[in-house]
C-alpha cells in the first residue's frame, strides 16, 4: 500500500495539535503533584520503558483535552476579534462584514453551487474538494493548519500555567513581572493562531477557486 502526502500531514497535525502540547501538560501536572504532595516525588516506574509508555498516553489524553477546550473557546474568540481585523476593509466600511473578503464569498458561491444550501462550512467544503481533486494542493494547508491548532493548545496550556501557577511565577519574577510575562506570551501565543487559522483558510479558498475555474479536460 503507497503512503500519500496527506497521510504523513494528519499524524503532523496530531503531533503537532495534541502530543505536544499535551506532554507539556503532563510535566506541569507532575510537576504540581510534587510541589503539593511530596510523597509523589518518587513515582513508581519513572524512567522505565513503562513511564514513558504512560506519559506518552498521558500526554496524548492531555493534548486532546486542550484541543478540545482550544476548539470550543478559542475559535469562537478568533472570529470575534482576529477574523473581524482581517476581514474589516477600513477605508469602505465602518462596521466589520465578512463580505469583505472575497476569497471567502467567491469559495462560497463554489460551494453553494454544488451543494445549494448546507449546514457544512465553506472551509470543510474547500478543504474535502482539494482531498478529492488536488491533494498536492493540500500539503501546505496541512501544514498551517497543523502549526495553527500547536499555537492555540499552547494558549489553552499557558491559560492552565497562570491559572495554576500563576502565584508562584509572580515571586520569583517579582511583583506584576510574572502576570505581564504569562499574559505576553498567551497573547502572542493566540495571535500567532490566529495568523495562521487566517493563512490556511485563505489558502485553502484560493486553491479551490483555483482547481474549480481551470477549464474541464
Amino acid at each position: 500500500m503507497s503512503t500519500k502526502p496527506a497521510d504523513f500531514f494528519i499524524g503532523v497535525i496530531d503531533f503537532f495539535a495534541i502530543i505536544l502540547p499535551g506532554a507539556l501538560l503532563s510535566y506541569l501536572v507532575l510537576v504540581a503533584l510534587r510541589q503539593y504532595h511530596p510523597p509523589l516525588a518518587d513515582l513508581p516506574g519513572e524512567g522505565t520503558a513503562a513511564g514513558w509508555v504512560a506519559f506518552a498516553l498521558s500526554s496524548y489524553l492531555l493534548g486532546h483535552f486542550a484541543s478540545l477546550i482550544g476548539a470550543f473557546f478559542l475559535d469562537a474568540l478568533y472570529a470575534l476579534t482576529y477574523l473581524k481585523f482581517r476581514s474589516r476593509t477600513w477605508r469602505r466600511r465602518p462596521l466589520w462584514n465578512r463580505l469583505d473578503d472575497q476569497l471567502y464569498v467567491q469559495a462560497g458561491a463554489l460551494k453553494e453551487a454544488e451543494l445549494g444550501t448546507s449546514n457544512v462550512t465553506t472551509y470543510k467544503w474547500a478543504r474535502m474538494t482539494l482531498q478529492s481533486h488536488a491533494a498536492g494542493a493540500m500539503q501546505e494547508i496541512d501544514r498551517l493548519e497543523a502549526d495553527s491548532k500547536f499555537f492555540r493548545s499552547v494558549t489553552v496550556v499557558l491559560v492552565i500555567v497562570a491559572l495554576a501557577f500563576g502565584g508562584s511565577i509572580t515571586t520569583h519574577l517579582g511583583s506584576g513581572w510574572g502576570s505581564l510575562l504569562l499574559a505576553i506570551f498567551v497573547y502572542l501565543c493566540f495571535w500567532r493562531f490566529s495568523n495562521l487559522r487566517w493563512k490556511a483558510t485563505e489558502a485553502a479558498y484560493l486553491a479551490v477557486i483555483v482547481l474549480k475555474l481551470q477549464p474541464a479536460k
